[in-house]
């Protein structure tokens, strides 16, 4: 790798795209590297110039759908290209195209593709949501085979870090999404803003994606709101108060993981949340754990990423959960940013200088 890697990686079994910066700091590159080998089967590299706190590096992970894949960049370039090529079927600059602001830590939203349609390993249809944070375009819905825009969202604001994400609540199938003051839930099929929700204390950096939850419930957890769950009307509004809240846990930049009745999220060490009250089950507690993580959750083992470069396996059936196992994929002075990806049976890890493919096994 020439670069820093921030954004997370993402394969199809057959190739892994990984996000680089060149050696000059001038412009993005994307990867596409045999799973098997590593070998690179092409490079997509265009100029950028910004100046953003954290690098320049692109933020967003990659999306890969049938025999594309979506690529944005941390100042807005967005391109769907051949997956198997690189070729560019069709780009453009979300600030540019749509007088949108980039967001101060750049664009870091991962592209969402919603109704889409694969026919013989071929994307034919679909909508891909992005935020070029643009008034009258704070959130639009590209066709993701031609790049036309389907709809824009208007009254729009700044977009947040946070990736969006479509669920239904409330009856109504709608997208989460954060700009830079508050949440809010768009109609999937016309881009209509169904509400807005402000948190009491204001100036979240508003990274940690929320997590649906059964029962028309949506988990949130930011830096000065702690962790919050909230309720929905029948026609798909969020009520305003939160009906359960944990104000010890409070991340600026973590994403938690939920299955069943537990909710995972790392701030100072690992949280296990009941996810019904957010009533703190067991901590765990690590030196590796006090800073930026990223969390894979399996049956009964979590897998987590460290800023410190480690990657851990935790039992999560142990009360407390108990490191099983850890190791160090990179030199002991790389920092793991970038979200690792498990592609068949083997686990991609990309830090600020490579990326290595560990192979799993059943313990």
């Amino acid at each position: 790798m020439d670069g820093d890697g921030i954004a997370g990686v993402v394969g199809d079994g057959n190739i892994v795209v990984v996000a680089d910066r060149n050696r000059l700091d001038s412009a993005d590159i994307f990867r596409a590297l045999d799973m098997k080998t590593g070998d690179q089967h092409w490079k997509l590299e265009y100029s950028t110039a910004s100046k953003l706190d954290y690098g320049n590096s692109s933020r967003a992970t990659p999306l890969i759908a049938g025999d594309r894949a979506f690529l944005l960049g941390a100042t807005g370039h967005l391109h769907a290209v051949e997956l198997s090529s690189g070729n560019v079927v069709w780009s453009t600059v979300l600030p540019r195209a749509f007088d949108g602001k980039m967001p101060s830590w750049g664009f870091s939203t991962s592209p969402l593709l919603v109704d889409e349609t694969i026919s013989g390993g071929k994307l034919t249809g679909g909508k891909l949501i992005v935020p070029p944070g643009a008034p009258d375009a704070g959130l639009v819905a590209l066709d993701a085979v031609t790049g036309n825009v389907v709809w824009k969202s208007e009254n729009g604001r700044t977009a947040g870090y946070a990736s969006p994400l479509v669920a239904t609540l409330g009856g109504v199938r709608q997208i989460i999404f954060y700009d830079d003051r508050s949440l809010g839930g768009w109609d999937v099929a016309t881009g209509k803003r169904l509400w807005e929700l402000i948190p009491k204390h204001r100036n979240d950096f508003n990274v940690p994606t929320p997590i649906p939850l059964p029962g028309d419930r949506l988990f949130v957890v930011t830096e000065n709101n702690g962790a919050r769950i909230y309720r929905f009307h029948a026609d798909g509004r969020i009520e305003p108060e939160p009906i359960a809240l944990q104000e010890e846990v409070r991340p600026d930049s973590n994403s938690a993981v939920a299955a069943a009745d537990r909710i995972y999220v790392v701030d100072g060490g690992l949280y296990c949340l009941d996810s019904t009250d957010l009533s703190i089950l067991w901590t765990l507690e690590d030196d590796a754990l006090n800073d930026f993580a990223t969390l894979l959750l399996g049956d009964d083992r979590l897998l987590i990423g460290t800023y410190g470069g480690e990657i851990l396996l935790i039992d999560i059936s142990a009360v407390p959960g108990k490191i099983v196992s850890r190791f160090r994929p990179f030199d002991v002075d790389d920092v793991i940013l970038s979200h690792p990806a498990v592609i068949g049976d083997c686990l991609v890890v990309r830090s600020t200088a490579a990326v290595v493919c560990v192979k799993l096994h059943s313990p």
